[in-house]
């Protein structure tokens, strides 16, 4: 999964040297956020992850770049931390709660109609 997702990223950026890839940052984009922000458990979190993490970053990189060096970095780990505070079961742990919240509000509408002649 890991060359796949290489040759992916060779392709998007169609030029690749050792210190673009071995950045701190990117690292820590790849290997860490994605299965912080998308739950670890199963394959959709990580992929979820990924997908909602890019924008944030480019967003975050776009907004920041002007400033001083380091801020976007910063922020980025605001955001990582945020994210494992509010939800730490990432966004399918919230999604799947939101699943059994609305799986039990129509299980208990339901079952109070079936006793209602």
């Amino acid at each position: 999964m890991a060359g796949v997702g290489g040759g992916f990223y060779v392709m998007y950026v169609t030029f690749v040297e050792p210190p673009q890839v071995f950045d701190l940052g990117l690292n820590v984009e790849i290997i860490m956020a994605a299965p912080i922000i998308g739950g670890l458990g199963s394959l959709a979190g990580p992929v979820l992850g990924g997908i909602l993490n890019k924008p944030v970053v480019e967003i975050i990189r776009g907004t920041l770049s002007g400033g001083r060096a380091g801020t976007t970095l910063i922020v980025y780990g605001l955001f990582l931390i945020v994210a494992i505070m509010f939800m730490p079961r990432g966004v399918t742990g919230v999604l799947h709660n939101l699943y059994l919240r609305l799986r039990r509000r129509t299980d208990h509408g339901t079952a109070s109609q079936e006793g209602k002649p």
